[in-house]
């Protein structure tokens, strides 16, 4: 089982760069600049989750959050490591007494929307032409925490 690490302080320019990187092969058509990058890891209200091949980055509010981005290097699908960084998540959001956790999902990504149902997300609504490269829509899910 991967090892998963919350990070507690701002990433070191290095774990930016593996972040990046990771992202560049998971998701090439959803990569963000520098200045997003910094503009999210810079804000107190995000909690990043990092294991070797992958990280999610989820956005908190008052009672829900959001995942922002979930990324898994191509080699390293299919072994759980998805599943261990969305209930590493799931537990530090529970601890913090957030209710329900969102996220998108582009509505072509059969194995993604297969993983959070079966994490028992629940598809609740759908944002049309939400991603742009390529046009498409993405559906909202939903967990009750």
């Amino acid at each position: 089982m991967q090892k998963i690490s919350l990070q507690e302080a701002l990433p070191t320019a290095e774990l930016l760069e593996e972040l990046r990187a990771i992202e560049q092969e998971a998701l090439p058509h959803e990569r963000w600049d520098l200045e997003l990058w910094q503009a999210f890891l810079l804000r107190r209200n995000c909690l990043l989750f990092t294991a070797v091949g992958g990280f999610a980055l989820v956005a908190l509010a008052p009672g829900e959050a959001e995942l922002i981005k979930i990324a898994v290097r191509p080699e390293a699908r299919r072994q759980g490591l998805g599943s261990a960084l969305l209930n590493a998540a799931i537990e530090a959001l529970q601890k913090r007494r957030i209710e329900q956790l969102f996220l998108e999902v582009r509505a072509s990504n059969q194995a993604a929307r297969n993983l959070y149902e079966s994490l028992n997300f629940q598809r609740v609504g759908i944002r049309k032409d939400y991603y742009k490269t390529p046009r498409e829509d993405a559906l909202v899910y939903q967990i009750k925490l």
